[in-house]
Parts: C-alpha cells; structure tokens; sequence
C-alpha cells in the first residue's frame, strides 16, 4: 500500500502547529516480474538476434521493472548488476572482460525500490566464439570427366560458392552441398595439372568467423589416349617421397631425373608449363637417370610428371639463366 502521512505539533500550551508536508510511506512486499534478457551485442555472424557471436567485449541488454536494480548471472557467478530506466531498459557494460570462447547460460534477477528480489530470468545462451573453421579438400573420385572433390569443413558455414572456390589450370563446377557442413564439385583442366584450393575467409560460420584456409590438392590430368592407364593412378606425390631426385633447382642448362631408388620398371616423364602446354614427353623410360636438355626452354616455373603406372609423382622446378 502507500499512504500519505502528515504530522502536526501541540506545545505545552496546547498550540497547534500547521501540518507538515506529506511523507508517503509504500509498503511493498510483492517481488517484481523477472527480468528478460533480451540480446547481446555485438551479436556477430548470420543472425543478429541468435546470442552466437565472435565480440569478446559485450553489452548485455534486456528489460525489467522500472528502476529495478537488475543483477546479471553466469554460471560461475554474478556477473555484474545495473538499475532499469525508467522505461524498465537495461544494459550490462562487460566490455573490458575479454571474454574466452565459452557457452554459457546468462540469467537475471531484478530487485525493487522496496529490496524485493524477483524470481530467476529464463536463460539467454551467449556463444563466443571466434576459432576460424578448418576445411580439407579430398578426392572422392575420378573419371574421364574430371575428378570429384569434396570440402568438409569442421563447422556449419555459409557463403561458398564457386566463385570462393581457387583452381589453378582448371576449372571448378557442379558445387551442391551434400551435408550441413561439406560440399562437393567438380575440377576439369585442359593441361596436365591443377591445383585446387579454397582461400582463408571466403565462408563464415555461424558466429561470423572466416574460415582458415584448405589444404591445397594438386591433380594429374592427362589426353584421351591415356585416360586409362591414367586413372589406374592411385596416388599423386611429390618426388622425395618415392625418393626421386631433380637436380640442379634452378636449373639453366641440363637438368637430372635420378631414378635408381625408384622401384618401377618404367615411367612417363614429362615437363608441363604453367599455361599447361606440354614441353617434353618421354614415355616407356626404363633408365636409371635421364639428363635434359633445359636451355632452350623459357625461363620461369615447370611441373615435372613422373607416372609410374601406380602414382603421378609431381615436383615443380625453375629454369632460370
């Protein structure tokens, strides 16, 4: 209740004094409604109103009873409190916390002018995150069409498209999404290599992250007449791993193919420009070494391409005078 209360003053000669100015006393011991938290910000990534957000320094806001002192709630703790205005809004200040990536479910409990306390707010969940996503190309297969590449990303993300999507001597297309975070599509090429790869912060996640770059995969194409034998290839490496060495790099006159710790009984060898022309090819090459003319060749970077029937061994090489 509230009242308006007056007082008057009788001396002990019985003179009365004029009332007093009013004093209104309320009495109130009913708790005020909970609060609500109503959003963060800055609510980064897809949504604005989801809680999941990449901002280490926060505000807080919600609503509550007018000049309620509202006092704000992790798990862990209090977080911190602030009074209502008098349109019963409400904003926390956590900017300076810094805050680590954490889930976290954020009450409020408001206390009236008369130190009622109301009942728990429903929990608002606040997300931080800010961890880029990782993603790895794969080949899934290959065909005379080209091969299949999958991307699967460590997170749901948006915004990949083919354009986000770097081939280097070829050509990406056909990108469906297959799950709710990996896509595939389609890589073809003219020449005899391609290289693929998706570049850092071209996606998003759901907290407005970019994403880290992919790894890079290096494919071999080759003509129709060796589409078969081709695509018996099981693997496409790099030459120190089946312990092939190419010497001198740079090179400006001769260059070695030492092959003796290679277990093949024969190879196809050949140099691919970076425009993917094919500049030498020598096939069915069952020697220990083979010695290369280079010094008529333009200076700049080449793919050497050692097939061995079982694996597309790949090594770059610069020709420079």
């Amino acid at each position: 209740m509230a009242r308006n209360s007056r007082t008057e003053n009788v001396d002990i000669a019985g003179n009365r004094s004029a009332t007093s100015d009013g004093f209104v006393i309320t009495i109130d011991f009913k708790p005020p409604a909970k609060p609500i938290i109503t959003g963060i910000s800055d609510d980064t990534g897809s949504s604005t109103i989801d809680g999941i957000t990449s901002d280490r320094n926060l505000l807080i806001h919600g609503t509550a009873e007018t000049e309620a002192m509202v006092e704000v709630f992790s798990p862990g703790g209090l977080i911190g409190s602030v009074q209502a205005d008098a349109n019963g809004d409400w904003t926390l200040d956590i900017t300076g916390f810094n805050l680590p990536e954490m889930i976290s479910n954020t009450t409020a409990e408001a206390i009236d002018l008369a130190g009622n306390r109301s009942l728990t707010s429903d929990a608002f969940v606040i997300t931080i995150d800010f961890t880029s996503p990782g993603v790895i190309l794969a080949i899934e297969n290959n065909s005379v069409e080209g091969y299949l590449i999958s991307a699967t990303f460590d997170e749901d993300i948006s915004g990949l498209t083919l354009g986000e999507i770097t081939v280097i001597g070829g050509t990406a297309s056909s990108l469906i999404q297959t799950a709710s975070n990996t896509y595939s599509f389609q890589v073809n090429s003219l020449g005899a290599v391609a290289d693929v790869i998706i570049n850092a912060n071209v996606t998003q996640d759901v907290a407005g992250n970019g994403n880290a770059a992919s790894n890079q995969l290096t494919l071999g194409f080759t003509s129709d007449s060796d589409v078969e034998s081709f695509h018996n290839l099981q693997s496409v490496k790099k030459a120190e791993d089946l312990r092939v060495t190419i010497y001198p790099n740079p090179a400006s006159l001769w260059l070695t193919i030492d092959l003796t710790e290679l277990s093949a009984d024969q190879v196809d060898i050949s140099f691919v420009d970076m425009s993917g022309k094919t500049v030498f090819s020598r096939n069915d090459f069952e020697e220990d070494e083979l010695r290369v003319n280079v010094s008529a060749y333009e200076n700049g970077l080449y793919l050497v391409l050692i097939s061995t029937g079982e694996s597309l061994i790949k090594n770059k090489i610069m020709i420079r005078r």
